[in-house]
């Protein structure tokens, strides 16, 4: 059984490789959807969250922590040094940044936040972000090497 819960975000990236449009600074709005499984015979058992895998209140605080990181920053690569300059120029005027150690693409993003909200919640399942509304990266967490 899954459950999932769903979100926006809207954040600014480049991919310096990038032959095409995506080498230029550019941004999107980002939908995720995460979800966390559990057997219908291990669902909660008492107080108020009975008969759930998890509260959606509580799957939503989580997913909102991540949120909260990356709304309407920039989500640089800080193993490239071109992102590093212009992401030290934007801290210095008070910008958002959010740091990635890889390219900035949807596919380590889901990585990377999958192992984020794993942290919080054990049995989230899988994740998929969307960086258009037709291009999606889907993953789930028993492909992640921990």
């Amino acid at each position: 059984m899954i459950i999932k819960k769903t979100a926006e975000f809207d954040c600014a990236h480049l991919l310096s490789n990038h032959m095409g449009g995506c080498q230029n600074l550019h941004g999107h709005t980002y939908k995720i959807i995460v979800g966390v499984s559990d057997s219908k015979d291990n669902l909660i058992k008492t107080g108020s969250s009975t008969g759930m895998i998890i509260d959606f209140k509580d799957l939503k605080r989580s997913l909102n922590n991540l949120i909260s990181q990356l709304d309407h920053a920039f989500v640089y690569n800080s193993t490239d040094s071109f992102q590093v300059k212009l992401t030290a120029l934007l801290q210095n005027e008070g910008k958002k940044t959010f740091e990635m150690k890889t390219e900035t693409t949807v596919e380590n993003m889901a990585q990377l936040f999958l192992i984020m909200l794993k942290n919080e919640i054990p049995n989230v399942h899988c994740i998929e972000i969307w960086e258009t509304p037709t291009s999606s990266c889907y993953l789930e967490a028993s492909e992640l090497e921990l």
